[in-house]
């Protein structure tokens, strides 16, 4: 499903750019990344129709990316992967590829934090946001039973008899 039929099967009007001087600001710091990437290219939808193309220094994989709302670029300068992750989730930005758009972010994860952390002012909001929710015993406990309580049935599902799960990173895939 390309992006423009996504966009039309949703009856989503175009967003006016946004107004306020935070989500400006935001956006610039968006641009600013942009413009780092090293590598592969970004075909952007922004949510007021504009369709702009962004093309790394070298070659690289090419992604798709349609945000439907302005939002999105507040959430993804003040809350990282997580916020974006969020959104995506909840359909306020949309690509034909996910796999692709994840490998681009990740080959410029460099850059772009790079392009990102020379904001004073966003280096400061990580810096109160992370005393703000510092990790205390309290905190750690409503993560776990956020993230982790799902009870045993939902494991059950899928785990063997032994209940254990875990994670690796395979350094093989393309």
């Amino acid at each position: 499903m390309s992006n423009e039929s996504f966009s039309a099967s949703m009856h989503l009007e175009p967003q006016k750019r946004p107004a306020g001087k935070s989500s400006i600001i935001q956006l610039n710091l968006f641009r600013k990344a942009l413009r780092s990437l090293q590598f592969g290219s970004l075909s952007l939808t922004w949510p007021d129709g504009e369709k702009t193309c962004h093309e790394g220094k070298q070659d690289g994989v090419h992604a798709e990316m349609t945000i439907l709302q302005w939002h999105v670029i507040d959430r993804l300068i003040t809350h990282g992967d997580v916020g974006l992750g969020e959104d995506y989730m909840a359909g306020k930005w949309s690509t034909p590829n996910l796999l692709a758009l994840m490998r681009l972010v990740t080959v410029n994860i460099v850059v772009f934090d790079r392009a990102l952390r020379s904001s004073v002012g966003l280096r400061l909001w990580h810096w109160f946001k992370h005393r703000l929710f510092s990790n205390t015993v309290k905190r750690s406990r409503e993560n776990v039973h956020e993230h982790y309580d799902l009870g045993n049935d939902f494991y059950q599902l899928w785990l063997d008899k032994s209940m254990t799960y875990s994670c690796a990173v395979n350094g093989q895939l393309k």
